[in-house]
């Protein structure tokens, strides 16, 4: 691969677990561009070739153990302000042309620690006081954009190297924009943790009580990446705060945007819990749904009580597909413990003494039960206008209507309050929400699916079926709900075909 500086890091840590390329390559890769352009930047002071291709070697052999972390053999460049044992450390002054750290700042020890390979020591205002990168005993650094143009400072080395694709991503040090300044004149995304997120220890201080290491890179999450593995309580940083380290790529990642293959592959590669999961969806529905009233009951004690089973099954590799995963079902659908209403006042205090088939099937399978989902009152509407707890709204725009009778169910799906949902068609009471909502939903040949526990509308033509973004999300709750069930005479005793295996998605 020629163009392995225009991966992202993640990218570029799914190649090197995938054996696309290996550290060594990567590394030489980015050493070769270092010789061929920086000469036109000036971004690094020192270049650690022997020592970057040690590192990226012993990386390799860790990867191939499968104990790499997800930066394991990633060549990074750290400002010449932290200290790297062994190697030249100058903050870009002559004072210091000739100092050879004894030791590692914190920064880079935990840098080495997690795999990530040093290219070098790149550039920077003197003592980091200034905001061109001119200052330098090592010569000024050019914008790899304009070369007449300043990079910004005092980290202008590591918004240029960055910027050139000369590393991936750089450490940085801010003490009044030092990180941020650079950043924006270079394109880059960069950020100043917040004071005592990030050790100082080892970096040579401009002002103790502002200064503050943090990443540059290319983006939002390419950063977070290396906030990750710098950021932490450290014992020889008086300043450092004794605070558990959040996941930020966790923080950034758009849960409620994946879908149920990549939920379902998030679960089981540990990127994810079912309990954050779970979590995340609960939190939305918090802050999202009262502006659109497409839940009439949320579980949450529940769905996280069910989250953490799900984790547990997981964990122990017996886990199906849907393990973990949570759903909405319409309020239809009796479910043991949990109030049932079908939109009615008469049953809102009823509280079923049991699972309908399709609420037991999806817990069998260790989905994770949201709540309920608004309705036209007993599925008589196409509006989802009728129910006793108030009209539904469309969240494409919220002064039309959902469609029905499932339209809470279509609602929570297309705001994302619920990767998928339950839902019942009568003549059209799935198909037309979701049509009213941009979402697949299906009808199911009649007795595919059990009506035991769906309080019914007429029972010769009403069918339980799934709602979904996408037509390999609904045949996932399809493959989980179909099948013959001895508790409804109307069900087809035939065998349930494999809905996900089947698509085809070369065919209309």
């Amino acid at each position: 691969m020629t163009d392995l500086h225009r991966l992202s890091i993640r990218e570029l840590s799914e190649g090197l677990t995938q054996a696309k390329f290996s550290s060594r390559e990567l590394t030489q890769h980015y050493l070769n561009r270092i010789a061929k352009i920086d000469p036109q930047i000036n971004s690094y002071v020192t270049v650690t070739t022997e020592l970057a291709l040690a590192q990226a070697d012993a990386a390799d052999a860790v990867i191939k153990s499968g104990n790499a972390s997800p930066l394991t053999g990633i060549p990074l460049a750290h400002k010449d302000i932290f200290c790297t044992q062994g190697v030249k450390t100058t903050a870009g002054s002559k004072m210091l042309d000739n100092f050879i750290s004894p030791y590692d700042a914190t920064v880079v020890a935990k840098a080495k620690a997690t795999g990530l390979v040093t290219l070098g020591k790149v550039n920077m205002d003197e003592f980091a006081m200034g905001s061109t990168s001119e200052s330098s005993h090592f010569g000024a650094t050019k914008n790899p954009w304009a070369l007449d143009r300043v990079p910004g400072g005092s980290s202008g080395g590591s918004a240029a190297a960055v910027a050139a694709d000369l590393a991936p991503f750089a450490t940085g040090t801010d003490t009044g924009g030092s990180i941020r300044q650079p950043a924006s004149f270079c394109g880059l995304t960069g950020l100043k943790p917040t004071y005592g997120r990030v050790s100082r220890f080892g970096m040579i201080a401009y002002a103790s009580s502002l200064d503050q290491g943090g990443p540059m890179a290319r983006s939002a999450e390419d950063c977070a990446y290396l906030l990750n593995t710098i950021a932490g309580h450290d014992v020889k940083d008086s300043t450092s705060v004794e605070h558990a380290v959040d996941d930020y790529i966790f923080i950034m990642t758009d849960l409620h945007r994946l879908s149920i293959r990549e939920l379902s592959e998030g679960l089981t590669q540990a990127k994810f819990s079912s309990r954050e999961l779970t979590q995340h969806y609960l939190n939305r529905i918090a802050k999202i749904d009262p502006q659109i009233n497409s839940y009439v009951t949320v579980t949450t004690e529940l769905a996280l009580a069910q989250a953490d089973a799900a984790d547990a099954v997981i964990k122990s590799g017996n886990a199906s597909p849907l393990t973990g995963i949570p759903l909405a079902h319409k309020d239809i659908f009796c479910t043991q413990g949990v109030k049932t209403t079908a939109g009615s006042k008469m049953l809102d205090n009823f509280i079923s003494p049991y699972d309908a088939t399709v609420v037991a099937k999806a817990k069998a399978t260790g989905l994770v039960t949201l709540g309920k989902v608004n309705m036209d009152e007993f599925a008589m509407g196409s509006t989802s206008e009728s129910s006793h707890f108030g009209a539904t709204k469309n969240p494409w725009a919220l002064d039309r209507v959902p469609g029905g009778s499932s339209g809470g169910s279509a609602a929570a799906v297309a705001a994302d309050l619920a990767p998928f949902a339950t839902g019942t068609d009568t003549g059209g009471s799935i198909r037309q929400p979701a049509s009213f909502c941009g979402l697949t939903g299906l009808k199911p040949t009649y007795g595919r699916v059990s009506r035991f526990g769906m309080i019914a509308y007429a029972s010769s033509l009403d069918q339980g079926g799934p709602m979904a973004r996408s037509a390999e999300d609904c045949a996932y709750l399809l493959n989980t709900i179909a099948g013959h069930d001895v508790k409804d005479s109307t069900s087809v005793e035939h065998a349930v075909d494999d809905y996900v295996a089947n698509l085809n998605a070369t065919t209309l």
